[in-house]
């Protein structure tokens, strides 16, 4: 899971004091913390990472990788799988063009002796294995996304139909709408305690669309 925002720091960003709510803060950090990850189909934070992704070959022959978490700093290995071939060709690292921060790899040279691959296999295509280092500390944009998707959900998840005044709950009254940020949610009915789930304002997406891996599969 991912390590975006931890329960202190958020706290200490909302200025919260008290332990009352640190077990559901706790809960919903962590889903928040995951759900970024899937969204940006990414990981945040230095690391060693594995990943599996499609191979792709451009028109000078070059094989082309990527890795989602730049920059990289290194990489370990890159197996890659042809289709209908049982054994995997392991990459020379040593021959490696790193583009660290655009978090492309490309390898020019030719298979090395031994390794013989016909024409009709290459032509099917390959998939590969590659471990790397790589990474960085999370981007502040991100965790100021994660602390806002907590507050959100947060809200969400604590709305209530009572009447309050000067703090003293006086009464409850049928909760016929609810906004929260740049979102907002209408009932027509009083059965509000199934209208629950995770909340993603467009603010949230906003802060997260420079972090938003696309091309390769997760």
């Amino acid at each position: 899971m991912a390590q975006i925002i931890s329960l202190s720091e958020y706290k200490t960003a909302k200025n919260i004091l008290g332990t009352e709510y640190d077990a559901q803060l706790s809960l919903i950090i962590g889903m928040a913390n995951d759900y970024i990850e899937n969204y940006c189909h990414r990981k945040f934070g230095a690391a060693e990472y594995t990943e599996r992704n499609e191979g792709i070959v451009d028109e000078f022959g070059r094989h082309i990788f990527s890795a989602k978490n730049t920059p990289v700093i290194s990489v370990q290995s890159i197996d890659m799988h042809y289709i209908g071939v049982p054994a995997a060709y392991a990459v020379p690292v040593s021959q490696l063009d790193i583009m660290n921060s655009e978090g492309y790899i490309y390898y020019c040279a030719p298979f090395q002796q031994g390794y013989v691959l016909r024409d009709e296999y290459e032509m099917e295509g390959y998939y590969y294995d590659i471990t790397y280092s790589g990474g960085a500390t999370v981007p502040p944009a991100v965790q100021l996304a994660a602390i806002t998707m907590v507050s959100n959900n947060f809200e969400y998840l604590n709305r209530t139909s009572s009447m309050t005044s000067s703090g003293v709950q006086v009464g409850t009254k049928e909760l016929a709408s609810i906004t929260i940020g740049d979102y907002s949610e209408s009932y027509k009915n009083t059965a509000v305690g199934d209208k629950n789930g995770t909340m993603l304002t467009q603010t949230v997406k906003d802060l997260l669309a420079p972090y938003v891996t696309m091309g390769q599969s997760w």
